[in-house]
C-alpha cells in the first residue's frame, strides 16, 4: 500500500489495546473525554486540522472487513457490530462531537483544551478510538510553543524578529512533520529557508530569506576568493534594491583562514557592490569565529556586515551565545542564528504532556487521580475567562447566566455529526491560518495572560473531584489541582 495509503482505512488508526475495550466495559451508551497539556503551557496549533483529517470520512463495509481481518491476525477482538451500525444507521458518518479551544490560543498547563463526546447512544467507545491520532497534535503545538517562546525572548530583548532563522526543512523526519513544524514557526518567526511553506500561507503572511552560498558553490572555483567575489557580483547584478544581502559560508576549507586572510578584501569588495555580507562560520569554534567577525565589523565601523551561526544550535545555545556577545561588548542584533533540528528534536509527547482521559462514562462523571499527581477533571465542562482574565473551567451544567456574564464559552465545535440533521453531513469548522496567525500575534502582546501558568478550576469541580476521590480512597485528603 505504501505511504499514500496511510488514511485509507480510518478504523485501523488506533492502538491495538483499544480493540478489546468494548468487551470489558459495562456501558458504552454515552462517554466524554478531555485532552490535556499536563506538563507545560502552550500555543494550541494543528489540533483542528488533525481532527478533521481523521474524522471527515465515511466508514464503509470494506473498511470493517479489512480492520476485522487485521485484528484477527493479531489474535485481537474487534467491535464489528458497532461499526456496522455506523454504516447501516448513519450512512458511515462518525457520530462524535469534538470541541476545542481556537487554534493559536495560549493554553495554561493542565487545561482540558478539547472535549469529545458521542452524539448517538451506544457509540461511547468511539470517543477514545482515535485518541492516538488526536494526541499526535503534540508536535505542531510543541513547535508553535517553541516558536512563541523564542519570539518572546527576541521581543523582550529588543532583538529583531529575523534574528532566529529556520534551517529546519532538511532535518525533519517527514514532509508531514516539516509542514507542521514550518507552519508553527511562521506563526511567530518570519525568517525561514522552508520554501515549501509559501504555497500553504495566505499572501498576507510574510516570510523572508536571503541568497546564500553553499560549499558546492565554493568548490567550483580553483581559488576560494574568486568564488566569493563571483557570488557577490552575481547577487549585486540580480536585484534592483539599494542593498542586497548574501550569506557566505566560510568553512569550506578553513574558517580562520577566511577571517584572517580573505575577509578584509571580500568585505571591501562587497561594500563597493552594495552587498551586505552575512558571514557564516559552520564548523569548529563557531562562537569564537563569530566574535572575531563582529569585532572586525565594530573596529572598522562597517554597517553592512553581520554573522550567522547554524551549527548545532538550539534555543538555550542561542541565549548563551547572545550573553557571550554582550560580554564582548558586541551587539547581538548583528548575529543571526540558523535553527535546524534544534528547533524540534526535543519535542515528544511528554514535552507538553498530551493526555486523553475519560470525564463521563456509565452515566457518571469520572476522573483519574494518583499519588503521582496525574489528575484529570470529571464531567462535561466549559472554559471561560474569569473576572481576572484567567482561563477557568466550570461544569457545563453551571448556571449559564452567571458564567456567560463573565465570558462566553471558549470551546468551539470543530466536528459534529448530529443524527437529527436531515442533511446527514457533519458540521466541520476548518481552521483559517490567517485567523490563527492574528490570534497568536495578539498573545505576544498580552503579558498578563501569558503569566497564567496553570488552569483555574471552579469550586464546583473541586468539590466534585473530592467526592469522587472519597468514594475510591476514603482515607485521603482533599484534591489540590
Amino acid at each position: 500500500m505504501g505511504i499514500t495509503g496511510l488514511y485509507k482505512n480510518r478504523l485501523v488508526l488506533t492502538d491495538v489495546y483499544n480493540l478489546g475495550h468494548w468487551l470489558m466495559k459495562r456501558n458504552v451508551d454515552w462517554e466524554t473525554s478531555h485532552i490535556y497539556n499536563r506538563n507545560r503551557s502552550m500555543i494550541l496549533f494543528g489540533f483542528w486540522e488533525n481532527v478533521i483529517q481523521t474524522l471527515n470520512t465515511c466508514i464503509t463495509s470494506k473498511m470493517i472487513d479489512d480492520a476485522e481481518r487485521h485484528a484477527t491476525r493479531m489474535d485481537m477482538p474487534f467491535s464489528r457490530k458497532m461499526f456496522e451500525r455506523i454504516v447501516d444507521e448513519l450512512n458511515g458518518r462518525i457520530p462524535l462531537q469534538v470541541e476545542a479551544l481556537p487554534e493559536g490560543t495560549y493554553v495554561p498547563r493542565g487545561t482540558p483544551f478539547s472535549q469529545i463526546s458521542n452524539t448517538v447512544e451506544g457509540f461511547g467507545e468511539l470517543v477514545s478510538w482515535w485518541e492516538a491520532m488526536f494526541v499526535h497534535s503534540f508536535f505542531p503545538s510543541g513547535c508553535a510553543t517553541m516558536a512563541f517562546e523564542m519570539r518572546r525572548y527576541l521581543d523582550h530583548s529588543n532583538y529583531r524578529p529575523t534574528k532566529i532563522h529556520s534551517f529546519g526543512f532538511r532535518g525533519y523526519p517527514s514532509l508531514e512533520s516539516a509542514y507542521w513544524g514550518g507552519m508553527a514557526w511562521c506563526l511567530f518567526l518570519p525568517g525561514t529557508d522552508d520554501f515549501h511553506l509559501r504555497q500553504h500561507l495566505p499572501s498576507s503572511i510574510r516570510i523572508s530569506s536571503i541568497n546564500a552560498m553553499a560549499h558546492k558553490v565554493v568548490q567550483q572555483f580553483d581559488r576560494e576568493i574568486d568564488a566569493y567575489k563571483h557570488a557577490i557580483s552575481a547577487v549585486a547584478d540580480k536585484k534592483n534594491v539599494e542593498w542586497r544581502m548574501l550569506s557566505v559560508v566560510i568553512d569550506t576549507y578553513d574558517s580562520w583562514q577566511f577571517i584572517k586572510k580573505y575577509m578584509p578584501e571580500v568585505v571591501a569588495f562587497a561594500l563597493d557592490k552594495k552587498v551586505h555580507l552575512v558571514l557564516r562560520p559552520d564548523s569548529g569554534d563557531t562562537l569564537d569565529q563569530g566574535i572575531a567577525i563582529l569585532k572586525y565589523k565594530l573596529s572598522h565601523n562597517i554597517e553592512y556586515l553581520s554573522c550567522i551561526i547554524g551549527e548545532d544550535m538550539d534555543f538555550q545555545r542561542i541565549i548563551y551565545f547572545d550573553k557571550e556577545l554582550i560580554k564582548n561588548h558586541l551587539d547581538p542584533n548583528d548575529m543571526t542564528y540558523g535553527l535546524g533540528a534544534g528547533f524540534y528534536k526535543h519535542i515528544d509527547r511528554n514535552f507538553l504532556g498530551f493526555s486523553m482521559k475519560t470525564a463521563f462514562s456509565n452515566s457518571k462523571p469520572r476522573m483519574k487521580f494518583s499519588a503521582s499527581g496525574k489528575t484529570s477533571l470529571p464531567g462535561r465542562v466549559r472554559l471561560v475567562y474569569d473576572e481576572d482574565r484567567k482561563m477557568k473551567v466550570f461544569l457545563s451544567r453551571s448556571s449559564r447566566q452567571h458564567i456567560d456574564s463573565i465570558s462566553p464559552n471558549l470551546y468551539e465545535t470543530i466536528y459534529l455529526f448530529d443524527p437529527s440533521d436531515s442533511d446527514d453531513i457533519p458540521i466541520i469548522k476548518n481552521p483559517e491560518y490567517e485567523e490563527t496567525w492574528h490570534r497568536a500575534q495578539s498573545v505576544l502582546c498580552d503579558d498578563d495572560r501569558v503569566k497564567q501558568d496553570k488552569i483555574v478550576i471552579a469550586d464546583e469541580i473541586l468539590r466534585l473531584m473530592n467526592r469522587i476521590k472519597r468514594t475510591f480512597v476514603p482515607i485521603s485528603g482533599t484534591i489540590s489541582y
